[in-house]
This record gives structure tokens, sequence and C-alpha cells, in this order.
């Protein structure tokens, strides 16, 4: 399998859906809202939630959230 920010590869390593950099597992998280791959570094953590969705969320989805607040 190929490297994506979709899924992991078989050897944990995955692409930041904002940065296009490969990371691996433990340097990266899920986005709640759309689920693809953001590393730390990129991504932006709520602690609150967001409709009951809390964690590291990627550029892209942080947008719509601030349009929509």
């Amino acid at each position: 399998m190929g490297l994506n920010s979709n899924h992991l590869n078989e050897d944990g390593y995955a692409l930041c859906v904002s940065c296009r950099r490969k990371h691996f597992i433990r340097d990266m998280d899920q986005c709640p809202i759309c689920n693809k791959w953001v590393c730390h570094e990129c991504g932006t953590y709520l602690k609150q939630g967001y409709h009951g969705a809390y964690g590291y969320f990627c550029k892209r989805c942080m947008i719509k959230i601030r349009r929509e607040g």
C-alpha cells in the first residue's frame, strides 16, 4: 500500500494531510471531522470538543469550524 493521509502503511507511517510530510503514528492523530491523519505540529488541539469531537483537527477542518462559529 502506498503512503497517503487516509491510511497508515504497514510500517506505521502516513502523510500529514496539511504539510504532506511522512510521520510515524506516535506523532500523528486522526482529525475527528475528516478522519485524515494530521501531525501534531500542523494540527490544532481542541480539548473542549466541537459537536462532541475533540483532539487534533487539521487546518482545513479548523477553517470550517471558525467560519461556523
